[in-house]
């Protein structure tokens, strides 16, 4: 067995751990030199533990060792997606690989990884056990939880239960449900370069969700369309998983539509097309009106998730 290290970001500071059973562990970044003070991510380390056999590095049979290589890099790959796309789902905060400009690179000699912005030392990529995690991190009852917005990183007090449902959930129900938790993780990591295409992988994270739960029901036999259309199933699932009485048929139809027109018609929200943020744009009513929306939407599509991993794996 060893302990995989790689660092993220996280939209705010983390001083306090988490592990959760013996899969992953998330600890705070020591040795930290921060370069800048305007960074609104913060950098943390994530531990994944990998059962795969090790790489022997005098393995002189090259074919072996690019297979084992690979199988390991696969099965990174996607835990760390599956663990930061579920985190972001199931917690208030945004947690994200760099990317692009923003990518980490060791230099090669002292284990010292390098970032434009920060720079942290003697950082290892492997390790035969998990980090000590001195500083447990905070727990809030979910109800507390999704209202809260203190200045320190909380955690729900239900998250190793919903890790427990996700990762003891059939291959089929675990694939699907990942899959819209990563749009939802999606829709998070482009809200800053699109709002319009952010709002819409909301919207889908629910509705690719909706298309598997009611996969099976009937087709109409007198015109062979579906009992359930796509807008039906939408709507059923999030009246069904969402807010209860903050939900009504006719916001959901409305936030639906909005999806639809963005992706057909090219309608995209004011936010996009007008970068002013002015009190005297003619165009100030409608975008707080899109803002307010968007909120919303980010809130009700979390818990219509939450709420099914919660139902639907405990029924089974």
């Amino acid at each position: 067995m060893k302990i995989l290290r790689n660092l993220f970001y996280v939209n705010t500071k983390i001083s306090t751990g988490y592990q959760y059973r013996d899969q992953f562990a998330i600890i705070p970044a020591e040795g930290i030199n921060e370069l800048t003070d305007m960074a609104t991510y913060y950098p943390c380390i994530i531990e994944v533990k990998y059962d795969g056999p090790d790489i022997d590095p005098l393995c002189t049979d090259h074919e072996l060792t690019r297979a084992l290589f690979e199988k390991r890099v696969e099965f990174y790959s996607k835990r760390i997606s599956q663990i930061l796309s579920l985190l972001s789902l199931f917690t208030i905060y945004h947690f994200k690989m760099p990317s692009g400009e923003m990518q980490w690179y060791n230099d090669g000699t002292k284990n010292n990884w390098i970032l434009p912005i920060y720079t942290i030392n003697n950082l290892t990529a492997e390790a035969d056990s998990f980090s000590e995690i001195r500083n447990p991190t905070e727990l809030s009852s979910e109800k507390d939880y999704l209202i809260s917005f203190q200045d320190k990183f909380i955690l729900p007090d239900n998250l190793d239960t919903l890790f427990d449902l996700f990762f003891g959930s059939t291959e089929e129900f675990s694939e699907r449900f990942y899959k819209s938790a990563k749009l939802y993780h999606n829709a998070r990591n482009i809200y800053s370069e699109s709002v319009s295409l952010s709002f819409a992988a909301f919207i889908s994270s629910v509705e690719t969700l909706a298309q598997y739960h009611y996969q099976e029901k009937k087709i109409c036999e007198k015109c062979g369309q579906p009992q359930f259309s796509a807008t039906r199933k939408f709507k059923e699932f999030l009246l069904t998983y969402g807010a209860g009485k903050y939900l009504d048929k006719n916001y959901v139809e409305k936030i639906y539509k909005w999806r639809s027109d963005m992706l057909h018609t090219g309608e995209l929200f004011i936010w996009d097309l007008e970068r002013t943020f002015s009190m005297q744009s003619p165009n100030y009513s409608k975008r707080e009106d899109e803002r307010t929306t968007l909120l919303t939407v980010y809130f009700y599509m979390r818990v219509a998730l939450v709420n099914f991993l919660l139902q639907e794996t405990k029924q089974k």
